[in-house]
């Protein structure tokens, strides 16, 4: 059974009841078969028929993610919300802005406020029960947080555990983020353009990097879904877009992640895609890194040799003293991810690691001999597109309108013949050349611009040519706003060389558009950049 269906379709009770299943029926389907006896204990704990609990075992071992055993019920889903959008962000907006406060209004007073906004829009106002179901819906604990404060949020929330003492492979993956301490050039004029962002997921039984992320964007969900995707999936494409012929076999779906709070980590686009890959997320308590040691220290063991590299911004002030960085800086993007990758896959995984006793890359080794088989996702494209942010789009005669870009596939024809024309359409914010949708067997369609001459733009991009446009009080047009961006990119060219600014925006662009970053089921493109010395990594000593 190819699930048809969209993670966030799923109603939160229908999920509840697919995951309650999933615990009885999990362990009947690893069995070639189930008894009579099995089976009927089975129905009686689920309250289902025998005949029904047969269909779900064998639903299950065709396809073994939750979304096979959620229930599907015609009419409108309990907890559904009928409201418009505008009248929800109404509500989301007041509770956010007016409701999180010490002051701490009460559910009428915030019932007040929304109403007073409401008839100022133009639009009814919810009933108080509408509110405060909406109130009860909330995350409880950021409503703690906003209203009692973080501390007392943590008190209530927070489980008491144990320090990590994690042997299974996979079985825990820790990822954080973290600005490089070193100032990378543009590849044009090697002119400075500021410190890059860096996504690392480890495993914590082995300590090998499964992967990481670069960017010079602040990180946001689709650093973490680079990061995950490339932490799944074997690291045979981004070796061979590195042109580097290097061991590194870690790859495989987790049992649990553990994050901190960033706002990236609470994405809706995470959350149920590591429930539908059978991934438990982990917070951390906020205010105590120490739950997060075995990131920390690999970030610091990584850092220390990055303050090797030319451009080095130290650790400190201090530790910095008269050193200038930007002066000292040559570095590219590129040039510091390849770095990366000889540094982690040629250094650190073969040196010697205090706390295993070995190198991680022995321990990885003699964990894959004695664990389970390693799981992966039956489809790597699907993978790393259901942790990509979304928007919901209605499929016209005219193709997909988002980020106002017109986007058009032939394969769109035939989802036109439905009633129901509203999908999910999937982006990656370093390229709007083209969305994702899936189609009604399952199916992934990439769809390009309509216009097939337009350039590919960042998100970035597009969010400053709406606003510039609007503040011209001109019309925002798909045309205007690839005019705008062209305009801009030609500015940016011509006073590159002026500020640091205008040459990071520039760099963003163009490593954010380069092949090797795309998402990892697109063709590999070979490299058109010149040649230039080997990039070598540094030894590497390794503290627990």
């Amino acid at each position: 059974m190819v699930r048809t269906k969209e993670l966030d379709q799923f109603s939160n009770a229908a999920w509840s009841v697919g995951v309650r299943r999933e615990s009885v029926i999990a362990p009947l389907a690893k069995r070639s078969r189930a008894t009579q006896a099995e089976i009927e204990c089975a129905a009686t704990k689920l309250g289902l028929g025998t005949a029904m609990v047969f269909r779900l075992v064998a639903r299950y071992r065709r396809e073994r993610n939750t979304s096979v055993l959620a229930p599907e019920r015609p009419g409108r889903k309990r907890g559904s919300h009928v409201l418009g959008f505008k009248l929800e962000r109404i509500i989301r907006d007041s509770i956010g802005n007016f409701y999180l406060r010490p002051e701490k209004p009460s559910v009428a007073a915030l019932h007040r406020e929304i109403m007073a906004v409401s008839n100022k829009a133009g639009i009814t106002a919810p009933c108080y029960g509408t509110v405060l179901q909406r109130v009860n819906e909330f995350d409880q604990r950021a409503l703690m947080k906003g209203r009692v404060g973080a501390r007392e949020a943590a008190r209530r929330f927070t489980p008491v555990k144990a320090g990590l003492n994690v042997d299974e492979l996979l079985g825990l993956v820790q990822i954080d983020h973290t600005l490089v301490d070193v100032i990378v050039v543009d590849e044009i004029d090697r002119e400075p353009i500021g410190r890059p962002w860096i996504t690392l997921a480890v495993d914590v039984a082995t300590r090998m990097v499964l992967g990481f992320c670069l960017g010079l964007e602040a990180p946001d969900v689709t650093s973490v879904a680079l990061t995950l995707s490339m932490a799944v999936l074997p690291k045979t494409r981004f070796l061979a877009t590195q042109q580097l012929d290097l061991d590194w076999p870690c790859h495989g779906l987790p049992k649990r992640v553990h994050l901190d709070n960033a706002r990236e980590f609470r994405a809706n686009s995470l959350k149920r895609g590591c429930q539908e890959y059978g991934i438990e997320i982990v917070f951390r308590p906020p205010g105590k890194p120490h739950y997060g040691g075995h990131i920390e220290r690999l970030i610091g063991t990584l850092m220390g040799e990055v303050h090797l590299l030319p451009g080095t911004t130290f650790s400190s002030v201090a530790q910095r003293g008269r050193y200038k960085a930007e002066r000292a800086a040559v570095m590219t993007m590129r040039e510091l991810e390849t770095w990366l990758t000889l540094q982690i896959a040629g250094v650190y995984h073969m040196s010697h690691h205090r706390g295993l006793g070995k190198s991680p890359r022995q321990a990885w080794s003699e964990a894959t001999q004695s664990c389970p088989p390693i799981r992966l996702p039956q489809n790597e494209q699907q993978f790393y597109i259901d942790f990509l942010p979304y928007q919901r789009r209605t499929i016209r005669r005219d193709g997909i309108r988002m980020f106002n870009i017109f986007y058009w596939a032939e394969s769109l024809t035939t989802l036109l013949h439905h009633a129901d024309r509203d999908y999910a359409v999937h982006y990656d914010r370093r390229d709007l050349s083209r969305v994702f949708v899936r189609d009604r067997q399952g199916g992934i369609i990439e769809v390009p611009y309509r216009t097939r001459s337009y350039i590919p733009v960042t998100l970035e991009e597009q969010r400053w040519a709406v606003q510039k446009l609007r503040s011209a009080n001109a019309t925002v047009s798909e045309k205007g706003l690839f005019d705008a961006i062209e305009k801009r990119r030609l500015i940016v060219k011509n006073a590159r060389k002026k500020t640091m600014r205008t040459r990071r925006s520039s760099q963003k662009t163009a490593y954010a558009l380069q092949p090797s970053n795309r998402q990892p089921a697109t063709r590999i493109v070979e490299s058109s950049t010149e040649a230039s010395s080997p990039i070598e990594p540094y030894p590497v000593e390794i503290w627990e």
